[in-house]
């Protein structure tokens, strides 16, 4: 199955697992490409969601990887800021430095924690990657 999440609206965090499930969406500004991930859809930011959409809007949307130490630090200060509406715990959101190439304008590759007390035994942290996927400039 493919999902399409071309939406302005909202900021999704799709964590990347064997699901059966494709997200895609429209970014990178004029360069118009569309990645996909095979995953879930496990949370939707509800606090500080139009400072990160607008803040994507400045990386990669013209075709240029954009990514200096200066936005990087910024881009993970706003990403463990963003409040979540989800059942899971998520903790230490930040970009996967090791994939910045592929992290552009209304997706970016990230790394982060989940944990949930619905899992057994309690609150076990488990490392996850996967996207922040949000608005496209154009």
């Amino acid at each position: 199955m493919r999902i399409s999440l071309c939406e302005q609206e909202h900021l999704y965090l799709i964590a990347e697992k064997p699901t059966g499930v494709e997200y895609e969406a429209q970014v990178g500004g004029i360069m118009c490409s569309h990645p996909s991930v095979e995953g879930a859809v496990i949370a939707v930011a509800v606090d500080h969601k139009e400072a990160v959409g607008g803040f994507m809007c400045e990386v990669g949307c013209y075709g240029e990887s954009g990514w200096t130490t200066e936005r990087i630090e910024k881009a993970n200060e706003m990403l463990g800021n963003l409040g979540w509406d989800v059942f899971t715990e998520i903790v230490d959101l930040r970009l996967d430095t090791d994939r910045l190439a592929e992290s552009t304008e209304g997706w970016w590759r990230v790394r982060f924690t989940a944990r949930s007390e619905y899992t057994y035994p309690k609150v076990v942290p488990v490392e996850c990657v996967g996207v922040v996927c949000g608005p496209n400039c154009d």
